[in-house]
């Protein structure tokens, strides 16, 4: 058994009815293992489920030789159902954490790093996929010749929990996105906005969208600039002036954690850049720092 090398830390059950069905489900391993999967599952009725959903998938992740975690990501990018796929890949994702995490072989770090890798990795594949099924649709004429978000211009920043990389295990994402409006002629700039807006609502249906296979993280895109007015995904350019001139405290707290998730990486580091001035402001007064209290 290669893939948990130390359970000296495993959380002991006293239910003898899972006790019992573990050792049923997995005959062929050994009493160490078997006592790991048991507390594990003792720990949490949710990873219980995905146990007793996910047997081939434990016996091929603890025997192989290959990274579990690379094998998750590998079958999502081979699949032609992203919506199914990510959803199943979650679960497998949050059980194979639990078993390390609780096995005692990962730290804190590695856990949170682990499942927040996995949601830049969600959010990626969500903004592909939507950005491609709202060019087939062929609503956007401006789109015809895209294939891509660095060609439309879009590009999503976590935030929170996410953009500092400390996800747990039931953690939702905060997300904020925009697009390039800093060169779009009046003619182009309301039809590439209506294109933006759509394909974000189409990565969030994919992201927290509720299925049989249940979703893949909640998503929060409510730290954008003034969220009751703007849309899901607003402009680079007004994103600016709107922190400039109506930023306040909290938003620039928020920015802190920030950091470049999904599409264009080079407009993002672009805003991030501009955004740096109303982030780490040079001189703070005192009403800024009793705010910041």
């Amino acid at each position: 058994m290669l893939q948990i090398k130390n359970t000296s830390n495993s959380p002991v059950t006293a239910d003898e009815t899972i006790i019992y069905e573990i050792r049923s489900l997995f005959p062929d391993f050994d009493e160490r293992l078997q006592d790991l999967i048991a507390g594990v599952s003792g720990c949490s009725p949710f990873i219980y489920g995905l146990v007793k959903k996910e047997i081939n998938w434990i016996k091929n992740a603890l025997t192989s030789t290959k990274n579990p975690e690379a094998e998750i990501i590998s079958e999502v990018l081979q699949s032609s159902d992203v919506t199914k796929s990510l959803r199943i890949a979650k679960g497998r994702i949050a059980l194979w954490t639990a078993l390390q995490d609780l096995s005692g072989n990962w730290q804190l770090e590695d856990v949170s790093k682990c499942l927040s890798e996995f949601a830049d990795f969600s959010v990626k594949v969500a903004l592909k996929t939507a950005i491609e099924s709202i060019i087939a649709e062929r609503k956007f004429s401006k789109l015809k010749n895209f294939n891509d978000a660095e060609q439309i211009g879009i590009f999503i920043l976590a935030m929170g929990k996410l953009g500092a990389r400390e996800l747990n295990y039931s953690s939702d994402i905060d997300l904020v996105c925009f697009f390039d409006d800093e060169k779009l002629a009046e003619k182009d700039f309301f039809e590439t906005r209506k294109a933006a807006i759509a394909v974000i609502k189409g990565v969030t249906k994919i992201l927290s969208e509720t299925t049989e296979h249940g979703y893949v993280f909640r998503t929060d895109l409510r730290l954008r600039p003034d969220p009751s007015v703007n849309p899901v995904c607003i402009g680079f350019e007004a994103a600016e002036k709107y922190y400039e001139a109506l930023g306040r405290t909290w938003e620039r707290a928020a920015y802190i954690k920030a950091r470049y998730c999904a599409g264009s990486k080079s407009l993002a580091v672009k805003f991030l850049a501009a955004l740096y001035p109303f982030v780490w402001r040079k001189y703070l007064d005192f009403a800024a720092i009793e705010d910041a209290h």
